[in-house]
């Protein structure tokens, strides 16, 4: 599996990010990646997201004004990398 490694900068706090990816994320997932299932896990200690999906896998880490995204893909997914990173950075602006 490649990795997409995103850190995003943003002014919110972490309880504001973590927020944010409660209200918005399964259902931009939902739009973007029609074709899979997500499930998503909270480890409210760590504030860590995982996102688990039949092809890819995730974990966003959250703290003080910033959201670290690891994203694993298969490697079939590769060539389509820069275009997902792309596509996640534009989410996150939002944030």
């Amino acid at each position: 599996m490649a990795t997409i490694h995103i850190q995003h900068d943003t002014a919110k706090s972490a309880d504001e990010i973590a927020t944010w990816l409660d209200d918005n994320l399964e259902k931009t997932l939902k739009y973007k990646v029609k074709q899979d299932k997500f499930t998503l896990t909270w480890d409210e200690a760590h504030r860590i997201l995982t996102v688990k999906g039949r092809m890819v896998k995730g974990s966003m880490a959250v703290s003080e004004n910033r959201l670290i995204c690891d994203i694993s893909i298969p490697l079939l997914l590769r060539p389509f990398s820069s275009t997902i990173k792309l596509a996640v950075k534009d989410t996150l602006k939002q944030l």
